[in-house]
């Protein structure tokens, strides 16, 4: 049984200390038994070299576990490495609520289910993590859920104060290296990378029985490495360059890790000047060559060998420097996304029919409204692309390298188009070919096909360096901004291009319009002239995003209606790219998002009795995302004056996890029929309606819409059905537009009454927006689970510190129907399929028929609107 201690403990290392100390070795907690703790390593160990969880590694966790009841680390492993996947975590979590609040049990086993219960999150699990603590005081697990609840709502201090605690009850190398892990990172969050150093540092050097083995050893000498190279002193970079060169060796890191190390290490060198370039090309494809030739997910080495060519080129900006954006890569396998795959097949040679073959198989998943009768594109650009590209790869059957008049046509189509990187990726391809032969004895045609490709290669570059000098603008004003907003003083760090700071959308159309005069970008030649910008009140701005004026423009006297719009919406129009250029109250000045345009459409319609009209960008990639997009979030679409745009590469993302879902269970009909008819969480009455834990709801109902449970094996879920609900819930935006726009005296008492309902909160207003927008979604769409699911991932994320205020937004609706749904039960009211009182109402959603569940919503929206 543990021994509790004092808990006023001091700031600092304190904690650190007395555990690291040879003379206080009665202050440890009573070990793990030996058999458990290695048991429970070789599982450990075995599920950070695979991808899934072997049958022999599971095992092993299930033998730590009977071996030693009372730890929390077997269980926890076994309920993130089996039970999440399997989608059986409601049980799991019914039967730890239960065992936590059962007196008949010894204190460090209702501690240990009430951490376990806490950790899965819920309304109430800060709740159980509290509970946890006061019945075991010197259980780390509990300390450990306490301070991770804090660092993700932000609460840095609370965190370091109940991660130190965490540290100090440790009982097994395991639990070291992961409170040690967690708390230098609140550390970090709190501007202390020294502290965080000590932490790694002090664990590293542990005695027994706490001595951490090689796998623990290897993870945090790569993290203290990571710190080490954010050092301001030079000899810490130093260090920390050296430590991470070894690291990138070890064969137990992930392939996360890996990645993250080679971004730090792309960085380092530029301020510590102590190691070449080249040496840490050199380790880092090493590095990538033994994830290849091992065992370690062999199908994601591919990711690891993209991102180091891509570090290597000097190209870090395209990638994320977070781990949770370094696993977005890697779950699309290094960037397998549609345009990634496109670029690839252009650089084959023409006649081998791959870049043909590609271009149809992203064109045929394209939502329908991109495509006219005869199933090609509308946009022009498009569908001359398509016309060259058959008539071309025809033409050059057999032919290594296309004739000069071949290449010059398709070159021009691709630019035309605005696919750049198609085009450079082409032009490269060519000269690769060339720079095979000889030079001696060519004949003039091959001269004049190597030179154009040569001016190709630099045009692409050319208008991918603007699009890039747009995205380092942005940059500089979210760094300005948050600079301000720490209450620095002075502006010299983020100077704009002209040297003076952009707080306008005047300025920034400035500022993007010096770009092309500075990279001489053709497409200025014309285009000078600023579009119109168009105000909404205090709530902000944005330039006027074309193509053409609407009758509104016309009676606001912005331009006559069907003209096309001057300025930056017609100097983005030519380059195949759709631009969003805005200033929102309270979101960090001025802000620019540009896509690739793939589509242009006019909608018009209404959604339960509200008229929307306006114009629909159909976008398939962001060259600059915009600034909730650079700080993590996956934006797929975004209302705007009089329309919106989708994304399809963000659409993209939400299908291939439905792939990725459908392949795990298809052709496992037992599997399926166990992960959609097992019970849910048996609770209290009073937690019924609880939104969160999810615990997979979302995955439930995915498998249900794929056809799960009915025999047969499940089906895909296409591009164009996601997308569809992304466009009805920006529609849904814009009925709200059309009630509350143009502005007018009415009107305006209409917003502010809209505003005071929400406290005048421009966090809570935003939140309210996306709300009314997605229940929409929920009465609108042809297949309304689909909204549900998003719903019910927003309650899986529970507590993650989103940027956009759709996740909280989500989470709140989700709770006012399932309220209403817990009411109509009581009531006896409810008509729908039968559902279990005794347990909670989200883990069994997916049992009811979807026009039932778009019944509760529009029961819902009848209230609000």
């Amino acid at each position: 049984m543990p021994i509790p201690r004092a808990l006023s403990l001091g700031g600092g290392l304190g904690a650190l200390a007395l555990i690291l100390l040879p003379a206080c070795r009665g202050t440890f907690s009573t070990p793990v038994l030996p058999a458990a703790s290695d048991s429970f390593y070789g599982a450990w160990i075995e599920q950070r070299q695979g991808i899934t969880l072997s049958a022999s590694a599971e095992a092993a966790a299930r033998r730590a576990a009977e071996l030693d009841p009372a730890w929390a680390a077997p269980a926890r492993f076994l309920d993130e490495s089996v039970h999440r996947g399997a989608l059986t975590l409601p049980e799991r979590y019914g039967q730890y609520v239960s065992a936590a609040e059962d007196p008949t049990l010894p204190r460090e086993l209702r501690a240990r289910s009430s951490y376990l219960a806490g950790r899965l999150g819920g309304d109430v699990g800060g709740r159980r993590l509290e509970r946890s603590a006061e019945l075991d005081p010197a259980l780390g697990w509990a300390w450990h859920g306490i301070g991770w609840r804090a660092f993700s709502s932000g609460n840095a201090r609370k965190a370091i104060w109940a991660g130190e605690r965490a540290v100090h009850f440790a009982r097994d190398p395991h639990e070291l290296t992961h409170f040690s892990s967690a708390l230098a990172r609140y550390f970090s969050s709190d501007e202390r990378n020294v502290s965080a150093q000590k932490v790694l540092g002090g664990a590293l050097t542990a005695p027994a029985p706490l001595g951490l083995r090689p796998g623990e050893l290897a993870q945090l000498r790569a993290e203290l490495s990571e710190f080490e190279m954010k050092s301001l002193a030079k000899a810490g970079v130093r260090r920390g360059v050296r430590r991470a060169l070894d690291a990138l060796h070890y064969p137990t890191l992930t392939l996360e890790e890996r990645l993250s190390l080679i971004v730090a290490l792309a960085g380092a060198p530029v301020r510590s000047g102590a190691v070449a370039r080249e040496e840490i090309a050199y380790s880092a494809l090493k590095g990538a060559e033994a994830v290849r030739a091992s065992v370690i997910a062999p199908e994601r080495a591919g990711g690891l060998v993209r991102l180091v060519d891509a570090l290597l080129a000097a190209e870090v900006a395209a990638f994320p420097a977070g781990g949770a954006g370094l696993s977005g890569v890697l779950s699309t396998g290094g960037g397998s996304a549609a345009g990634d795959q496109l670029v690839d097949a252009f650089a084959e040679p023409l006649g081998s029919r791959i870049a043909l073959e590609a271009f149809e198989g992203w064109q045929v998943e394209l939502p329908a409204a991109v495509r006219g009768a005869d199933g090609d594109f509308v946009r022009p650009g498009l569908r001359e692309l398509h016309s060259v590209l058959e008539v071309e790869t025809l033409a050059s059957q057999g032919l290594v390298t296309p004739s000069l008049e071949s290449f010059e046509r398709l070159a021009g189509a691709l630019m035309h188009a605005g696919w750049f990187r198609e085009a450079r990726a082409f032009a490269e391809g060519v000269l690769a070919t060339g720079s095979r032969r000889a030079r001696q004895g060519w004949t003039p045609d091959e001269v004049s096909l190597d030179a154009a490709a040569r001016q190709v290669q630099r045009d692409a570059i050319q208008a991918r360096a603007v699009l890039a000098g747009i995205g380092a603008l942005a940059q500089r004003i979210d760094a300005r901004e948050a600079f301000v907003q720490a209450g620095a003083v002075g502006s010299s760090p983020f100077e704009s291009l002209e040297g003076g700071q952009v707080e306008s959308l005047r300025q920034l159309q400035g500022e993007i319009i010096q770009l092309f005069e500075r990279y001489e970008a053709p497409w200025l030649a014309t285009e000078t002239v600023r579009s119109p910008v168009i105000k909404y009140g205090p709530l902000g701005q944005i330039v006027h995003p074309g193509p053409v004026f609407s009758a509104e423009d016309e009676s606001q006297g912005r331009g006559t209606q069907g003209d096309p719009v001057p300025g930056i919406a017609a100097l983005f129009g030519q380059m195949g790219r759709f631009a969003l250029l805005g200033l929102g109250v309270g979101q960090g000045g001025p802000d620019a998002t540009i896509l690739r345009t793939v589509g242009v459409e006019e909608r018009s319609g209404e959604h339960l009795g509200r008229p929307f009209r306006g114009t629909v960008f159909w976008c398939d990639g962001a060259d600059v995302p915009g600034r909730f997009g650079r700080r993590g979030a996956s934006i797929s679409g975004a209302a705007l004056h009089e329309g919106y745009y989708v994304d399809l590469s963000m659409v993209r993302l939400e299908q291939q996890r439905w792939d990725r879902l459908r392949e795990r269970f298809d052709g496992q009909a037992p599997s399926i029929v166990a992960a959609i008819t097992a019970e849910g969480a048996r609770v209290p009455e009073a937690y019924r309606a609880e939104v969160s834990p999810a615990l997979g709801a979302g995955d439930r109902m995915r498998l249900v819409v794929m056809g799960g449970g009915e025999g047969r094996g499940l089906q895909s879920m296409t591009l164009a059905r996601l997308a569809h609900v992304v466009a009805v819930h920006e529609e849904g935006h814009l009925c709200d537009r059309a009630s509350w726009y143009p502005l007018s005296f009415g009107r305006i008492l209409k917003l502010i009454s809209f505003a005071g309902a929400h406290g005048f909160k421009g966090g809570r207003i935003g939140q309210a927006l996306e709300e009314r927008a997605q229940l929409v979604a929920l009465c609108a769409c042809d297949d309304p689970r689909l909204a549900w699911i998003d719903l019910l991932d927003a309650a899986e994320n529970a507590g993650g510190g989103a940027v956009t205020p759709h996740a909280a937004a989500y989470r709140l609706l989700l709770g006012d129907l399932l309220e209403r749904l817990d009411s109509e039960v009581r009531r006896g009211t409810w008509v729908g399929v039968d559902l279990d009182p005794t347990m909670r109402w989200i883990d069994q959603l997916h049992r009811i028929p979807a026009e039932e569940l778009r019944g509760l919503a529009i029961r819902e929206a009848a209230q609000r609107f």
